[in-house]
C-alpha cells in the first residue's frame, strides 16, 4: 500500500443484520461478508485539519455499521465543506459467481486510482449460487474418478499413490465445504448484484460528501462480470433510479474485458449455459435477457445520456472482444464518444494487474488517467482541499 493511500476495508453498507455476529456459518451463507466495500482514500489531497475530519467520520461510521444503527449520526451533520474529489466507483469481476472487492490485482488498480487523486470506492456483492448441484455433481465425478487412479495404480508405485491419496482427499474437503457453507445459500440470482451495488452508492453518498467527494463527479468502472454490472445498471431506467444518484452525475464509464450484448449470449454455448444459471432460462423466445446487457438496454431506451466510454479489452479475452466490438458499434450509432483500447500481450485475467507505477501496464493507467482527467475537467495537482471559511 501507498503512503499516500488510506485503505478503509470491509465496511457494510446499508444492512439489516439477522442472527449473532459470531455466528459465521450464517454470514457465508446469508452473503453479509460480501456486502460490503473498500474505501481508498488519497491522503495527500487532505490538510491535517481536514485529516482529522475524515479519521473522525471514519471511526464513527466503523462504529455505526458494527452497531446495525444507521444512519450514522454525522450524516446529518452540517459539516464545513470542502473542496470536492471525485469518486470511481469500482465493481469486481468473477462470473457472477466468484471474485471479492480485494483481490490483489483489484487492489493494484484502485490504489493506482487513489494514487492519481480519486476516491475509489470497491464495491462488494452477493454472488449467484445457482449453480450448485452442478458443482457438487462435478466434483464427486472428479472424487470418483481420482480413487479409481489410486485403486489401479500399483502398489510399489507408492510415490503416485501418495499424490492420489492427497488428490482424493482434498476433493473430498472442498465437496464438504463446498454443499455445508456454500450450496446451502439462497441462489441470489441476478438482479440481486444490480441491487447490491445501487444499494451501495445511494447509503455512502452522505458520507462521501462528508469526507470531500464530489457526488456531482463520478466515475462508473467495473472488470469482467463487474463491467457488465455497472454497465446494465447504468443502461437500465429501472435499476438506476435506485442509486439516488442522477445520470449527469456521472462523467464517464470505464468498462474493461466484460460482456454487454445478450444475442451474443445466445449463441455460444458454453455462454448461454452460464447466463442461464445466473439470468435464468428465456421462455417462449421472449427474449427476457435484453433487459438485462447494455447493448440491448442502449437499443430500447434511446432517450438516456450516455457519458463518454473507455472500452479495454484483453488481446486474449476469450472470445469476450466481440462484446466490445458490438457495444462500440452501439455507441457509434448513439453518437456517444468513446474509446476502445486492445491491450497486447494479456488476457482476461492478467488485465488488470501491474497497473502500478512502472509496472508492465503503466501506460495504459496513463491513458485511463488522461481520459478521467479530461471527461472530470479535474487535475489533482490544483485540487488541494481548502477548508472553507
Amino acid at each position: 500500500m501507498s503512503k499516500s493511500v488510506w485503505l478503509l476495508p470491509d465496511i457494510r453498507y446499508d444492512l439489516p443484520f439477522v442472527g449473532d455476529g459470531n455466528d459465521y456459518k450464517h454470514r457465508i451463507v446469508s452473503g453479509e461478508f460480501e456486502r460490503a466495500l473498500n474505501v481508498y482514500l488519497p491522503k495527500d489531497l487532505y490538510t491535517p485539519e481536514q485529516w482529522r475530519h475524515v479519521e473522525r467520520h471514519v471511526a464513527e461510521w466503523r462504529h455505526s455499521t458494527r452497531t446495525r444503527k444507521h444512519p450514522c449520526s454525522f450524516w446529518n451533520d452540517q459539516i464545513t465543506p470542502f473542496k470536492k474529489i471525485p469518486i470511481v466507483w469500482y465493481v469486481h469481476g468473477g462470473a457472477w459467481m466468484i471474485g471479492t472487492r480485494a483481490g490483489s490485482n483489484l487492489h493494484g488498480i484502485c490504489t493506482s486510482l487513489a494514487e492519481e487523486g480519486y476516491i475509489c470506492v470497491s464495491i462488494g456483492y452477493r454472488k449467484v449460487r445457482a449453480v450448485s448441484t452442478k458443482i457438487q455433481t462435478v466434483l464427486m465425478i472428479a472424487f470418483f474418478l481420482v480413487l479409481l487412479g489410486w485403486l489401479i495404480e500399483p502398489k510399489k508405485n507408492w510415490g503416485r499413490r501418495v499424490v492420489w491419496t492427497q488428490l482424493a482427499i482434498l476433493l473430498f474437503i472442498v465437496f464438504l465445504a463446498y454443499s455445508f457453507y456454500v450450496a446451502k445459500a439462497e441462489p441470489y440470482r441476478f438482479p440481486t448484484q444490480t441491487t447490491d451495488i445501487s444499494r451501495a452508492i445511494r447509503s455512502t453518498l452522505p458520507w462521501m460528501q462528508a469526507i470531500g467527494g464530489d457526488c456531482e463527479n463520478t466515475v462508473l468502472m467495473g472488470h469482467s462480470a463487474g463491467a457488465h454490472l455497472v454497465s446494465t445498471l447504468y443502461a437500465s431506467p429501472n435499476f438506476w433510479v435506485n442509486t439516488a444518484l442522477p445520470r449527469k452525475n456521472v462523467k464517464c464509464i470505464v468498462l474493461i474485458a466484460g460482456v454487454y450484448s445478450a444475442s451474443i449470449m445466445r449463441h455460444k454455448p458454453f455462454e448461454k449455459f452460464l447466463t442461464e444459471e445466473v439470468f435464468g432460462k428465456e421462455t417462449n423466445n421472449k427474449k427476457e435477457w435484453d433487459r438485462f446487457f447494455a447493448d440491448e438496454l442502449l437499443r430500447d431506451n434511446p432517450d438516456i445520456n450516455v457519458p463518454p466510454v473507455f472500452l479495454l479489452s484483453a488481446w486474449f479475452d476469450y472470445g469476450l472482444r466481440v462484446h466490445a466490438e458490438r457495444l462500440a458499434e452501439r455507441l457509434t450509432d448513439r453518437g456517444v464518444s468513446f474509446r476502445w483500447h486492445t491491450l497486447y500481450d494479456t488476457n482476461h485475467f492478467d488485465i488488470t494487474c501491474f497497473w502500478q507505477k512502472g509496472g508492465r501496464h503503466e501506460r495504459i493507467r496513463n491513458e485511463i488517467a488522461h481520459f478521467l482527467s479530461h471527461s472530470l475537467g479535474y487535475t489533482p495537482s490544483s485540487c488541494q482541499l481548502q477548508l472553507q471559511q
